[in-house]
């Protein structure tokens, strides 16, 4: 066991250079993964909802938004940004109109996630969602 822990003693220097640069790789991967891994879907929207939810354990526990938009024709989309368009995630999901068409840009690569990751959000004849109103 000594000599494991005078092997990381020694070469701790790898180590954290191996981390460094493994975690510098993965910036460019997720680029890649948004700008190639992206579609829009027409969907028609059921309900749309934000809940704020406590994580972590104890004492160290932190709350953080769960925005999803339950559509017909998509499934469960999930809204993870905490803005879009300048607008909150509330605000995003409280200006959405249930029985009305959307076209929702999604980030179709799904390897940790198990939904749609909504980028952006537009009327269903491609023009900018106003998200100040509900009509």
């Amino acid at each position: 066991m000594k000599k494991v822990f005078n092997n990381i003693r020694e070469y701790w220097i790898h180590y954290v250079a191996f981390f460094v640069l493994f975690s510098m790789a993965m910036i460019p991967v997720q680029r890649y993964a948004d700008s190639h891994y992206t579609q829009e879907m027409t969907c028609t929207v059921k309900s749309a909802s934000t809940v704020w939810r406590m994580r972590g354990s104890g004492k160290a526990g932190a709350s953080s938004p769960d925005s999803s938009v339950v559509t017909e024709e998509c499934g469960t989309l999930m809204l993870y940004r905490p803005v879009l368009d300048g607008v909150g995630m509330e605000e995003t999901t409280g200006s959405l109109v249930v029985g009305k068409k959307y076209i929702f840009v999604v980030n179709k690569y799904l390897v940790f996630d198990n939904f749609y990751n909504i980028q952006d959000i537009k009327e269903a004849d491609g023009s900018p969602v106003n998200f100040g109103s509900s009509e």
